[in-house]
């Protein structure tokens, strides 16, 4: 089953990353890289099945969001 994801938080980060977004959905726990755009985050943590953080990355201040899962690639979501 594919990762399903919404994001919460800024909604724009600065040139220079370091935000922290949340992400919430559904079947996130297996979650292995989260993207802004083609640029992985800086760091994330699976907080639960439901919710993970991830920190954007610099020059990623308005890109779509994504984590990849064994069952497929979540939907992207707008960080902009």
């Amino acid at each position: 089953m594919r990762a399903a994801a919404a994001a919460r938080g800024s909604a724009r980060g600065p040139p220079a990353g370091g935000v922290m977004v949340t992400l919430t959905g559904s079947n996130l726990l297996n979650v292995s890289t989260v993207w802004f755009d083609t640029t992985n985050a800086a760091s994330f943590t699976v907080v639960s099945a439901t919710q993970i953080t991830a920190i954007a990355p610099p020059g990623t201040g308005s890109s779509p969001i994504h984590g990849d899962h064994p069952g497929g690639a979540s939907n992207p979501v707008a960080f902009s």
